[in-house]
């Protein structure tokens, strides 16, 4: 009998080896092999782009900088450290997204990101000894900041709920909700004393939820006395993203930041109502710092000049045009008569909407039946008048067009400084790029960060670079630099492509001449002057 049961044993053994060794691992490994084929060509689903809710902030951040004339300001960053130590992410590398996103027309913001992970560039740069340019400007403003705050949990609820029937069937529900806070503290301090701006911070919190839900249950019972169960248990969880919680606060806080920094309308790009109690308390504590430090004046000229009322120079004193045109602004604003040049004045010119709204010169809506008729005649008997005139002339362009500036610059020794002055006999606005043929190289280096107003006053010459804190270095005998200088009526700065702005002191892309005269024509509807020097070698 053992004997039989032995015999039994060894024949089911060498089947099931059979079977599995010839007939199911082969199959299976074949299986494998294709799935991994397949697994290899990667996702289904297409890659997408990251965006946030605050995509089209960003854009209107770029729009705002544009209608604002914001142009080259240097920016240092940090390393966005997570001090909780709980969040494993690139939050530098995101700022860095949000700021190029910020300024892909305007060019408004030059990030620098020099750190531990330039390391390759930076010892490239040194050993092949071309990183003249790369040191050549400090810059004016250092981003700091970290994830400061994560309360995991800080909100749980949770709901479950069963049945039963005797002891065949079970039923189990369970439903589960939490809530963690994530914190990003961002600033600016100036790299000049390490002082941290006033004002000029984001502290910002968001709450991400996490929830499940799982239900399962039983099945009991038994058929002739053959007993059998079933069991089934079917859960869901999700979450919305702790990375992408911080990428949010990180581009909220980008917007935060430099809009403060530049003192433009950001709540705009946020969707806040300027009435809100905490916006009218910011734009009090502009008010109060600019008139401390003494650039209320500059900023309110500078708000004049973009909405075409002003063509003065951005310096700070009460010139006649600009004291002429502070009643008309008042009461285009709707505020009470006077030249006084207070809170509610700065409030409306910040708040206004439209960047093309010109002051009336006479408010017509004010005037009586009576005086309207006065006033149409007058324009009718004038238009009459001329028409007449210019039937027995010849025609003239009465299109204003500016005199040219004066270039003196005295012959300079290859390697030294170049130091250029600039006169013009009338005011005017004036634009100046550095042409270096033998790389057709155009660099903007008037307007630029030290100078940024383009006014050049009547029989008041330039220095370039004078005062400001950057050279001019002469090439070689063989290399022939010349400067030009476009000069027109009024700011073209906001009329001129993108192209043309660029940076101060990088070459424009893929430019020449006959490009930058055409920009500036149609800028200025042809009302330009060009001028031009040859820097002139020893």
């Amino acid at each position: 009998m053992k004997c039989k049961v032995f015999v039994a044993l060894a024949i089911i053994s060498l089947f099931s080896t059979q079977f599995i060794g010839c007939g199911t691992i082969a199959p299976m490994r074949h299986s494998v092999e294709d799935k991994a084929q397949v697994a290899r060509t990667g996702p289904d689903s297409a890659p997408q782009k990251n965006l946030t809710n605050m995509a089209e902030c960003l854009r209107c951040m770029d729009r705002l900088f544009l209608e604002n004339g914001i142009k080259d300001l240097v920016v240092l960053t940090e390393d966005l450290h997570d001090n909780t130590k709980k969040m494993n992410v690139g939050a530098r590398d995101m700022l860095t997204s949000a700021v190029s996103d910020m300024t892909r027309r305007s060019r408004a913001v030059r990030l620098i990101t020099f750190g531990g992970d330039v390391s390759n560039l930076v010892n490239w740069l040194n050993a092949s000894g071309s990183n003249s340019r790369v040191y050549t400007f400090k810059p004016d403003f250092d981003i700091r900041g970290s994830i400061s705050q994560m309360d995991d949990n800080i909100i749980q609820k949770r709901k479950n709920a069963g049945a039963s029937i005797g002891d065949y069937f079970d039923f189990d529900w369970s439903k589960d909700v939490n809530a963690s806070v994530i914190a990003l503290d961002m600033s600016i301090i100036s790299t000049q004393t390490m002082e941290l701006l006033p004002g000029v911070t984001s502290r910002n919190s968001i709450l991400v939820m996490k929830e499940g839900d799982a239900v399962g249950g039983a099945l009991t019972g038994s058929i002739q006395k053959q007993s059998f169960g079933i069991n089934f248990d079917f859960s869901f969880s999700g979450n919305e993203g702790s990375a992408q919680a911080v990428r949010t606060l990180i581009e909220l806080a980008s917007i935060e930041l430099f809009g403060k920094l530049t003192r433009v309308p950001y709540w705009n790009c946020l969707g806040i109502d300027p009435n809100h109690p905490v916006i009218k308390e910011e734009i009090g504590d502009w008010y109060y710092s600019l008139n401390r430090e003494r650039k209320l004046i500059p900023y309110i000229q500078n708000q004049f000049r973009i909405r075409d009322v002003y063509s003065g120079p951005v310096d700070g004193s009460l010139n006649p045009e600009f004291v002429s045109i502070v009643p008309k602004a008042r009461l285009a604003l709707g505020l009470k008569e006077g030249s006084e040049i207070d809170e509610d004045l700065f409030a409306g010119l910040i708040n206004l909407k439209t960047k093309s709204l010109g002051f009336p010169r006479e408010p017509v809506a004010h005037l009586t039946t009576s005086q309207l008729a006065t006033k149409r005649s007058r324009k009718s008997k004038k238009r009459t008048t001329v028409e007449q005139s210019e039937s027995r002339e010849p025609a003239k362009s009465s299109q204003a067009h500016p005199q040219r500036v004066q270039i003196i610059g005295k012959p300079e020794k290859p390697g030294s400084d170049i130091s250029l002055t600039v006169k013009s006999k009338e005011n005017t606005f004036l634009y100046c790029y550095l042409n270096e043929p033998t790389h057709d190289s155009w660099l903007r280096i008037y307007p630029n960060r030290f100078a940024p107003d383009p006014w050049l006053g009547k029989d008041t010459p330039l220095q370039i670079p004078g005062n400001m804190k950057f050279q001019i270095k002469a090439g070689n005998r063989s290399q022939k630099e010349r400067v030009y200088c476009f000069n027109t009526l009024i700011d073209v700065t906001s009329a001129l492509p993108d192209s043309a702005r660029g940076g101060d002191f990088e070459p424009l892309e893929r430019y020449t001449l006959e490009k930058l005269r055409a920009d500036f024509a149609a800028a200025s509807a042809g009302a330009v002057a060009e001028s031009s020097h040859q820097i002139v070698k020893q």
